[in-house]
């Protein structure tokens, strides 16, 4: 018997928690489209993903895929044996670019499925946990038939997904009942745009049986009860048939429900006729018979929507064509229109409320180094209850309002978390204090200052460029405490270097930014080089996202958003935007983003740029060429063949925005160029470190900043961390998992520290911690040396920090004692539990 049948709201802002949905039948669950940080939202909310059998997609792109890699990483670790993904091309493909190789493949009438396992090449591949991934591309080809028969897909729990694809190609639509109707020509791959909309059906809810009918008849409760509910038929001792329409009540039909994802508003006119089409020959019934007094009432309970499409428009569209009253009738009245992305509202609360109440608290000790947005300064009171958890119950209809209910507020949330958390700060107040101590005594000029004076103000005094700001300090995939690995380099106000972008890293620099998209868009104007130091997904695959949104940026697909200062940056590429400035316009140019890695990633972003990007490019018909959103430079030619990148990562520019004569920018003081030196380090194959240098005219470095990526302790990277004033380095593992560490070409947490101190690096920072570790770990050193070095020169990375570069080498005590914070909160937890 089915005890619940829902849709759960696991996403709904693209640059936060992409829209997305959970379908739960029973024990049968299925995402619809997965974007970044869906699966960090989920864990955030108890939202169970393990026993995942279906993902559907809507059409590839980057709200809709890029939480995929995740996901199947996840499944597979959790022993799943098999999962299935579902979508309009080019889907295939990029499974394929992820690293996934075919097993198998089936050809059906309308799709065509593969079955992947993981590159086994991999140093992360687990062969006792060995996952097989179906892949069902459906199929566009013309010469396909439009049968109802060919479009479902049978999913375990007996539910029918019927798929209808509407295709946009140069603002005309196609789609697979049209195209046999109206015999089109074939079309163009690369200049048209997929998409698929899904139909949920359900089967009957048996009736529940009438035990006095049965016991007229013979039946006893026991056994023939269980068969009689599956709809079948029993046979007595006395060789009599008793059928189940004799002893059950009639059965429970349920509305079935209905995906969409125009991608605009013309769009959307032709994906509502089409449906409108494929259900009329679905359930066989002819268009003379919807007159003004047929009712569907019942059939349909939701439309989800996953765009944001101005509805009188298209009403209006519909009315020009004759088909509004029809449509109305079938789609819109009796069913409820449910618009799942809301993008376009302000965000008050950060989502994912484990670690932004654990930035809130660290925000009280440093307001500088900890920022949170003003939103989350205020009380709840004082904000709208804008942002929701919604839950969609298809059966049973036991709730108020119809079958829709609001099941949590974020804020909510966020608000009962916060209040709890602080309650037991109050038993922490001397270890917060103890920890404002040790900031104010890292600064030798602040010992003797008066300790009412707020530490911030005392401490920005010391404080400019450059910073570094922690976006991820996780490994694998995002947890509730830990993003996925990122960093950025912010020289100065006009740019900044990102070293490996990993899923939801816009996320975390829109949250450093006050959840403000203005903010946002100046910072992303800045990034002038991105530098990925391997080839696995938590280290790149936030980059899609970024290239996205420069995307947006150069088409003007922001052109309405106001700046509020002056905001110029002089540049000999890229294209000119325009922002308003009060009465007048700021001129500027975007240059193409410059990324250094290996040459998987190259072809991960050709494919990004000829399906992902060409769609925008479809749909707007604005065009952007490759070279305006990024050039790539192989890492291994800047080896092996002594390219030389200083034309583009030579000319920084200055403070106020002027380029000095020999393309210099003054950085404390001096003027100075950077440069960024790949070196080879001992990890999967092509995987990277990097120098990164500020010099002065002569040359000469006056700052030297060493990262890491992912590798194991080598010599490559202590050859290159010598003397310098910080090296990132990652330290997966604790050193009780040493044998795993050197098993995957990871480090230990002792490992790294080693590297540091056998390179006299004057700071090590810790980071890119296995999920186990939800806080900071304590460790435990042999030797008396290391410890000595790990007390005074070593700091773990914390999410959402941000450190000015010439202040970090006073602050190993602080991070240290912020740690212990942070265990002590962590513990308090784990003992309420």
């Amino acid at each position: 018997m089915v005890s619940e049948i829902y849709f759960q709201n696991t996403g709904c802002n693209s640059l936060v928690v992409p829209p997305s949905l959970l379908f739960v039948y029973d024990g049968y669950r299925a995402l619809i489209n997965i974007g970044e940080n869906t699966q960090r939202f989920c864990n955030e909310h108890r939202i169970r993903l393990s026993r995942i059998s279906d993902i559907f997609i809507t059409y590839v792109s980057t709200e809709t895929v890029a939480g995929l890699p995740g996901i199947l990483l996840t499944a597979q670790g959790l022993g799943n044996k098999k999962i299935r993904v579902i979508g309009p091309p080019p889907l295939l493909e990029f499974i394929t670019m992820m690293g996934y190789t075919i097993k198998k493949r089936n050809f059906g009438s309308n799709t065509i499925s593969f079955t992947f396992n993981y590159d086994e090449s991999s140093n992360d591949f687990d062969s006792s946990k060995n996952m097989d991934i179906e892949v069902v591309e459906l199929r566009t080809e013309s010469e396909l038939s439009f049968d109802v028969p060919n479009s479902v897909l049978m999913v375990d729990c007996g539910i029918r997904v019927y798929f209808v694809q509407v295709s946009i190609n140069n603002s005309q639509f196609t789609t697979n009942y049209d195209r046999k109707k109206k015999k089109r020509g074939k079309m163009d791959n690369n200049e048209s745009v997929f998409v698929a909309q899904y139909i949920f059906e359900y089967p009957d809810i048996p009736g529940k049986i009438d035990s006095q009918k049965a016991k007229l008849l013979g039946i006893e409760p026991g056994p023939l009860y269980a068969i009689l509910r599956r709809g079948e038929s029993v046979v007595l001792s006395s060789s009599n048939i008793v059928t189940h329409d004799q002893v059950c009540e009639p059965p429970t039909k349920i509305p079935c429900s209905i995906i969409i994802h125009p991608l605009n508003e013309l769009h959307y006119t032709e994906v509502i006729y089409t449906l409108f089409n494929f259900l009329i020959k679905m359930l066989r019934i002819k268009e003379k018979e919807f007159t003004s007094e047929y009712s569907m009432e019942g059939y349909i309970s939701y439309i989800f929507n996953f765009s944001k499409p101005a509805l009188q428009l298209v009403l209006n569209e519909l009315d020009k064509i004759g088909q509004l009253d029809k449509l109305s009738t079938l789609l819109f009245s009796q069913s409820r229109h449910i618009y799942i992305d809301q993008t376009d509202k302000p965000i008050l609360y950060s989502p994912f409320v484990t670690a932004s109440v654990q930035q809130n608290i660290l925000h009280c000790i440093s307001a500088s180094i900890f920022p949170i947005p003003k939103t989350e300064r205020r009380g709840v009171s004082e904000v709208s209850k804008n942002i929701l958890l919604n839950r969609y119950d298809i059966f049973p209809l036991k709730r108020l309002n119809g079958s829709f209910y609001n099941d949590k507020c974020i804020y909510e949330l966020y608000s009962t978390a916060k209040d709890v958390i602080f309650s037991k700060l109050n038993n922490l107040s001397s270890d917060i204090e103890h920890c404002r101590q040790i900031l104010r005594e890292c600064n030798e000029a602040l010992q003797n200052s008066d300790l009412n004076v707020d530490t911030d103000s005392l401490i920005n005094q010391r404080i400019c460029y450059p910073y570094l700001y922690i976006l991820g300090t996780g490994s694998a995939i995002p947890s509730r405490y830990r993003n996925v690995s990122g960093n950025i380099i912010l020289v100065n106000k006009y740019t900044s270097i990102l070293l490996d972008c990993g899923e939801g890293s816009v996320s975390q620099i829109f949250y450093l930014h006050g959840y403000r998209l203005e903010e946002l868009l100046k910072f992303i104007t800045t990034l002038k080089v991105c530098f990925i130091s391997h080839a696995h997904a938590d280290h790149y695959i936030g980059l899609l996202q970024l290239i996205q949104i420069r995307l947006n940026l150069l088409t003007q697909h922001w052109k309405q958003t106001r700046f509020t200062e002056n905001f110029i940056i002089n540049n000999n590429r890229g294209l000119t935007l325009e922002f308003e400035n009060k009465d007048t316009y700021t001129e500027y140019k975007l240059a193409p983003l410059i990324i250094i890695g290996p040459r998987k990633i190259e072809e991960i972003l050709n494919f990004h740029a000829k399906n992902i990007c060409n769609n925008e490019k479809v749909c707007s018909g604005n065009v952007v060429k490759k070279d305006e959103l990024f050039i790539f430079i192989s890492t291994q030619e800047i080896i092996y063949k002594s390219l030389k990148v200083s034309q583009y990562t030579g000319i920084i520019y200055k403070p106020d925005g002027e380029v000095n004569n020999n393309g210099l920018t003054k950085i404390n003081g001096l003027y100075s160029k950077i440069s960024l030196e790949p070196f080879v380090v001992e990890h999967i194959n092509d995987s990277y470190g990097a120098c990164v240098k500020f010099m002065n005219c002569s040359t000469s470095a006056i700052y030297s900043l060493v990262f890491s990526g992912d590798t194991k302790p080598c010599e490559n990277v202590v050859n290159a961390a010598r003397n310098c004033d910080i090296l990132i380095h990652e330290a997966t593992f604790g050193n009780e998992f040493a044998e795993e560490a050197t098993r995957k070409l990871h480090s230990t947490f002792c490992g790294a520290v080693s590297s540091g101190y056998n390179s006299c690096s004057q700071i090590t920072l810790l980071t890119h911690f296995s999920q186990r570790y939800p806080v900071t770990p304590f460790i435990e050193f042999n030797e008396s040396i290391l410890f000595r070095y790990f007390q005074e020169k070593t700091l773990f990375a914390i999410d959402l920090a941000i450190i000015p570069l010439n202040f970090v080498k006073d602050l190993p005590s602080f991070f240290h004692s912020i740690g212990s914070l942070l265990r002590r909160i962590h513990s308090s937890r784990d003992n309420d539990r």
